[in-house]
């Protein structure tokens, strides 16, 4: 499996996850196309540089913010976002809804946990799905605190209606591990701090390739396939056909 990690990742100073989602092959031998889609963590310390970089030479029109509004308000939002050139949608991928018969799992096992968050968020991933799929939308970037979490469920998500391998989402997953440890560890635990307020353990800093793994065999376990999942919201047929005119070669 070729990740081509030079050419994925994208150094900035304000950004430290920053990754291009082209060029994976799919299981018919399309694939991503290069500079369309881009995962991150948060973009609202991005310096003048990083800015020209993202607008000019990424040329990206869209931002999809996951974070919670607090989360917004903390860290701050993806400034160049002006609403014309650079469309900013803010679309929280967080339970609001959390019934006393489906706690929370342990954090210690991220894949149960985002499992756990699939079921309160699928109104929101299809709204996400149609921003990718909008006329004029690509390049598009979506993130969140650490580009980790609900960056990776989205990512996760979208690549599978791609037709794109398990074994790539989960390498695509886990490249968290080798490019984001400069990320602190309350953005890595974002997700964590959403619902609980104590410290969070360990492996909810990290993104082993088996937290995903666990994620894609549970969605597939419920609801048979992650299409028959987002099937469920609103994520068609011709939605997902209009994904992979957009974005695979």
């Amino acid at each position: 499996m070729v990740l081509e990690l030079e050419r994925r990742w994208i150094p900035l100073e304000g950004s430290r996850n920053f990754r291009d989602l082209g060029g994976y092959t799919n299981r018919e031998g399309r694939r991503v196309r290069w500079r369309h889609l881009f995962r991150a963590d948060a973009l609202g310390t991005l310096s003048d540089g990083d800015v020209q970089r993202v607008r000019g030479e990424l040329g990206v029109r869209t931002v999809v913010d996951l974070r919670h509004a607090r989360e917004c308000a903390l860290k701050g939002t993806a400034a160049f976002a002006d609403g014309e050139t650079v469309r900013l949608h803010h679309l929280p991928l967080n339970r609001t809804d959390v019934p006393d018969d489906d706690p929370l799992p342990e954090m210690d096992d991220l894949g149960a946990v985002y499992l756990w968050i699939s079921r309160g968020v699928g109104p929101v991933l299809a709204r996400v799905m149609q921003c990718i799929a909008a006329d004029d939308a690509v390049p598009l970037v979506f993130h969140c605190a650490a580009g980790k979490d609900r960056t990776g469920i989205i990512a996760a998500v979208l690549l599978e209606l791609l037709g794109v391998p398990d074994e790539v989402i989960v390498a695509d997953y886990a490249l968290t591990e080798l490019v984001g440890q400069d990320i602190r560890p309350e953005d890595r635990a974002a997700v964590f701090h959403a619902y609980q307020q104590d410290g969070p353990p360990a492996e909810a800093l990290n993104a082993r390739p088996h937290h995903m793994v666990t994620f894609l065999e549970g969605i597939r376990t419920v609801h048979g396939s992650v299409r028959d999942y987002v099937a469920t919201y609103g994520v068609n047929e011709p939605l997902i056909a209009r994904l992979r005119e957009r974005l695979l070669e």
